[in-house]
């Protein structure tokens, strides 16, 4: 087998010493440059899940300044989501272009002038176009976010960084948003809620500063030298010394990058039929059990609007200790066993509500106790889909990957909203409600059980 090696090394190298770089950038042990990574990235990720959450306390505010009706302000999230589910498509595919760290600042760039110029917002339509374009950013960092983190962290410790990026995260989000509510918003209007956005932006130099390309990117491209750089730099700020002689095994299959055809090609097309109805499955539940349950407690199972709103955020902070427990499984039960018993789990216990609804007996303290499950499953497989995903793919068509599994997510989020939304207009029972929902995560489940693969403690090349 053929290797490449810089001849600038070797010249320089004050000893015999030499492993494959990919194989030094597993064997680093998890330092003060990972710790930084994982740092930074988890700030920003938890900045944009903080504005899904944002909307609903701010569409009440400017809905009552402007004199606007339910039926024109509900055009603001399904505008962020459309957003966002296109952000996850063209994000994916600018990082397989330009790399990385440049895609995810700039979608970090995108989201903070957005957030920004909400903070200044004079109208509705204002709201609306920012938001739209903030949701692009928000939706572009995930699949980069992930794809970074499965580059540089070490496979042994990939799983559970992962997960706890992604699933505390999205509780961290929530708790920042409510809490700025709760606090902040009184004192300083709506409009604050949106201006603190803008913080993101100032990770990006600290991106450039300690953070470099990734070099399976770099590798990818054959930026040999680049990808030397790099492990030197992560060397450097991880503060161990230098492997003399970094030799670099090129790839053995060659992908055109963000490619929808290779995505689709025989190489992937198992994985890839898995990651869009995943997510496609997960994304219809989520966005529909978000957003109409607090209807369905309050009209058809005579909770009072104040009791249905602190019982789901009972739910909602229940569920978060779990987020741990799962990076847990993740890492050491395996990725395959936890996605698989996460869906079946909250689809049956879904339904199950739904049944106990329906015969008069969903009494606050039994909802709690179930919705804690089902919420901790959604917000759980939130947190372990897009990392999953990320795992499954060669580093040419990484980010792109994950990225249309996450956009199928948002896509049938927005079919759910509307088709959900219909049915309970149209007078939708309590079970059938509950069935609708459980049922797509069932299958989910027993997806990954027949199709799914194993990653957990596997080197990315090793996978595919």
């Amino acid at each position: 087998m053929i290797k490449f090696v810089s001849y600038f090394e070797v010249f320089m190298a004050s000893a015999s010493e030499q492993q494959d770089l990919l194989d030094r950038l597993e064997s680093l042990p998890f330092s003060k440059f990972h710790i930084i990574l994982v740092l930074l990235v988890f700030a920003a990720i938890a900045f944009d899940n903080m504005d899904q959450v944002t909307l609903s306390f701010v569409i009440p505010q400017y809905s009552k300044e402007w004199g606007l009706t339910p039926a024109i302000t509900r055009i603001h999230p399904v505008l962020g989501i459309g957003g966002t589910l296109i952000g996850a498509i063209l994000g994916g595919y600018i990082a397989d272009r330009i790399g990385r760290r440049k895609t995810f600042n700039i979608m970090l760039l995108v989201f903070s002038i957005t957030e920004l110029a909400n903070g200044f917002a004079q109208s509705f339509l204002w709201v609306i176009v920012a938001c739209f374009i903030m949701g692009v950013g928000v939706g572009g960092a995930v699949p980069i976010a992930f794809s970074i983190i499965s580059e540089f962290v070490p496979s042994k410790q990939r799983g559970i960084i992962q997960i706890l990026i992604g699933v505390v995260s999205i509780g961290a989000g929530y708790i920042i948003a409510s809490g700025l509510a709760y606090i902040a918003m009184p004192i300083f209007g709506w409009r604050f809620l949106f201006t603190i956005g803008v913080i993101p932006a100032f990770f990006i130099p600290l991106m450039q500063k300690y953070c470099p390309e990734s070099p399976r990117y770099l590798i990818s491209k054959g930026r040999f030298d680049d990808a030397i750089k790099s492990v030197r730099m992560v060397e450097s700020v991880a503060g161990v010394s230098h492997i003399a002689n970094l030799t670099i095994t090129p790839p053995k299959d060659k992908e055109k990058a963000g490619s929808l055809k290779e995505i689709w090609g025989k190489r992937y097309r198992v994985k890839s039929i898995l990651i869009w109805m995943y997510g496609g499955l997960w994304g219809f539940f989520n966005f529909s059990m978000l957003v109409w349950l607090p209807t369905v407690l309050v009209t058809r199972l005579g909770f009072t609007p104040t009791g249905a709103a602190f019982y789901t955020s009972e739910v909602d902070f229940a569920s978060i200790p779990i987020g741990f427990l799962t990076a847990v499984f993740f890492e050491k039960v395996g990725r395959k066993p936890t996605l698989t018993a996460y869906p079946v789990v909250g689809g049956v216990i879904t339904m199950l509500i739904g049944w106990f609804g329906t015969i008069g007996r969903l009494e606050p303290a039994l909802f709690i106790l179930l919705g804690t499950v089902v919420y901790a499953s959604g917000f759980s497989l939130a947190g372990m889909f897009p990392p999953y995903a990320s795992e499954l793919y060669s580093t040419d068509v990484r980010a792109s990957g994950t990225g249309w599994g996450v956009s199928l997510s948002r896509i049938t989020g927005v079919i759910g909203l509307a088709f959900i939304g219909g049915l309970l207009a149209s007078g939708l029972k309590v079970l059938s409600f509950f069935t609708l929902l459980g049922v797509p995560l069932v299958i989910a489940g027993i997806l990954m059980g027949l199709i799914g693969i194993e990653t957990k403690q596997k080197r990315l090349e090793e996978i595919v």
